[in-house]
């Protein structure tokens, strides 16, 4: 019988993702949550080794596998040398899937997340990973019982299929919390406290994000056919904004793309119109996506219209990461009606928020 291979997770800083080595690869393989660190290198494997055997995934020098404890937990609730698992149930009054810093262990106790165990946090990923379908349903009872349903028919919640259930799990406070502490643990700066965010935060607006939800979990949009109505709702608690009218209309943007440029759009005065502004690339510039100087960098531009181009070659509004942005600006040539900017990939979106005098 063939050993097990040996994937080591850790957080690569240069590329802002999960990261997991094993000998036979000769590359990292990179993966942007910590669940699907196993499923890429199995694959990753299999394309080099038909017949790949056991793959285990370790934190830490220790194998995490998410699956239901293996000891004898008696008298073992106060010890933090063992991988721990936890699992779902009622914590003050509110579910454990509910809670933003807190977690609940198979014991019954809350656990400040920061006080986990690195084995601990990646093994209670893992393990929401892996039940979600079957905590969701709890989930929905206990907020019936509670007198605060959650907006979702349980029909909907019964036929998710598992990777849609694990997505929305995903999208939950709690999960985020664990999964940044761990990759704070594991190598992100903590210069940038929230490197992982959930899958709508990806997109410039509600519509691009669902249509990328039903086109990965190969699900119909709407709230009658998906999961994705109660994710955006989880994470938008004040109602569903469409961040697509934000940018360029309200507030200051900062675009991070592929060649290192920085763009700042700003659209603070209701009375003004917002502005782009360029500056020279950090050390995120790449040999694939070249430095190019443009008229105007570093001054700020009317910005007319945001769109990004899709995976079909079409033009989709507002910011998509992982995309082309294509910036509508005032005219730069007087011969012109306006100018047209298509830039590197989006890296990164970000919001800054601006103090009131």
């Amino acid at each position: 019988m063939n050993a097990a291979v040996r994937a080591e997770v850790r957080w690569s800083a240069a590329v802002g993702r999960w990261a997991v080595t094993a000998e036979p690869l000769a590359a990292a393989v990179i993966s942007e949550r910590f669940g699907d660190c196993l499923p890429a290198v199995t694959e990753a494997l299999a394309l080099i080794n038909n017949a790949v055997g056991e793959v285990e995934v370790y934190v830490d020098d220790v194998a995490v596998h998410g699956g239901p404890p293996q000891h004898d937990r008696s008298g073992d609730d106060e010890r933090t040398d063992l991988p721990e698992i936890a699992s779902c149930s009622l914590a003050s009054g509110r579910h454990v899937l509910d809670q933003g810093d807190a977690w609940v262990d198979v014991a019954g106790h809350a656990r400040p997340i920061r006080t986990m165990t690195t084995p601990y946090l990646a093994n209670v990923l893992l393990y929401l990973d892996h039940t979600a379908s079957e905590w969701l349903h709890w989930w929905y009872v206990e907020h019936e019982l509670a007198g605060d349903p959650l907006p979702i028919s349980p029909l909907v919640l019964a036929r998710a299929r598992p990777d849609e259930a694990a997505e929305l799990t995903r999208s939950l406070a709690v999960t985020l919390a664990i999964e940044n502490e761990l990759a704070h643990r594991l190598g992100a700066s903590m210069t940038r406290p929230e490197p992982i965010r959930w899958f709508g935060a990806r997109f410039a607006s509600k519509a691009a994000a669902e249509h990328a939800w039903s086109v990965r979990h190969h699900v119909p949009p709407g709230p009658a056919t998906s999961l994705f109505d109660l994710a955006w709702h989880l994470n938008n608690p004040s109602g569903p904004q469409d961040q697509t009218a934000m940018i360029g209309r309200e507030g200051t943007h900062v675009v991070e793309t592929a060649s290192g440029a920085t763009y700042l759009i700003e659209a603070n005065d209701p009375d003004r119109p917002a502005t782009l502004t360029r500056t020279s690339p950090g050390p995120m510039s790449t040999p694939e996506y070249p430095w190019a100087d443009l008229r105007r960098d570093g001054e700020p531009i009317v910005l007319l219209r945001v769109e990004h181009v899709t995976m079909d070659g079409q033009l989709g509004i507002g910011l998509l990461v992982g995309a082309h942005a294509l910036f509508i600006l005032e005219p730069l040539d007087p011969r012109a009606g306006h100018t047209e900017r298509l830039t590197t990939p989006v890296r990164s979106i970000t919001r800054l928020e601006t103090s009131s005098s």
